[in-house]
């Protein structure tokens, strides 16, 4: 049995519809697809928490699938009262196994510090 996240692959039944797979995705961004996000902000401020994820864009072929998401963050700095935003694109990649997609589990880095650079 492979590892990771496991999710079911939709059947596409109204050849007048399209599936709407970013729509799909992001129904299961913070549930079932939520162990392979990446969630970690802290890169870009210390201070940050994650304000939204959206899908923003999939790609599937036969054996696998993309997912782009945006997640967007803030801090605020009540000593300057001052608030700093931003968004950061990120992608998931699952492979086709039978009639599901298999995403990996996402592992944060190692918490880098001063101390590293001696």
């Amino acid at each position: 049995m492979e590892h990771g996240v496991r999710i079911q692959i939709p059947v596409d039944e109204d050849e007048d519809n399209p599936l709407d797979l970013v729509a799909f995705f992001q129904e299961r961004l913070e549930s079932d697809l939520a162990p392979a996000i990446d969630y970690g902000v802290t890169e870009f401020d210390e201070r940050a928490t994650i304000n939204n994820i959206e899908c923003t864009d999939v790609v599937a072929n036969d054996d696998s699938v993309i997912v782009t998401y945006e997640v967007s963050f803030s801090a605020y700095y009540g000593c300057s009262d001052m608030d700093y935003a931003n968004t950061d694109k990120r992608t998931v990649r699952g492979r086709r196994v039978e009639n599901t997609w298999v995403f990996p589990l996402h592992v944060p880095p190692p918490t880098r510090s001063t101390h590293d650079e001696l």
